[in-house]
């Protein structure tokens, strides 16, 4: 449980952030799936932050590799969804983000094809989409 809150944090703490709404996404997500209580949520949650914070891009890969070899293929998946659920929690996902999580299903070994699922729930909230569309919209006018 540690791992996978500390994969959630990666994915908040891409834009060397952590806004309040991802937080708040990253404890429900904690608490649900570890069958957890709140209290206890609340407080892994913050030691996956510092964590991320502290040892940022040094630990990364060893975390992602431990949570791959201690989980099954559907909760590395469950795993990439949240992800999502995460960085989409102040309703954008940035480049940033999306890069991240690209990168933690590849750290994860999932196909191409299971990113692309975990990421099409969220495909309204990705900015570079929001970008081009605003362009488009703009450019008819």
């Amino acid at each position: 449980l540690a791992a996978f809150a500390y994969v959630l944090g990666r994915v908040a703490h891409a834009d060397s952030h952590f806004s309040e709404s991802e937080t708040q996404k990253m404890q429900d997500i904690v608490q649900l799936l570890g069958h957890i209580p709140e209290s206890q949520a609340v407080i892994l949650v913050e030691i996956a932050k510092h964590q991320v914070r502290l040892f940022g891009g040094t630990e990364n890969f060893s975390v992602s590799r431990r949570f791959r070899e201690l989980s099954t293929p559907e909760q590395r998946i469950e795993l990439l969804e949240c992800v999502f659920a995460v960085s989409a929690a102040d309703d954008s996902i940035t480049v940033v983000e999306e890069g991240q999580a690209r990168q933690i299903s590849k750290e994860l070994r999932l196909t191409h094809k299971e990113f692309i699922q975990a990421r099409s729930a969220y495909v309204g909230h990705l900015e570079a989409l929001k970008e081009l569309r605003a362009s488009h919209s703009g450019a008819g006018q």
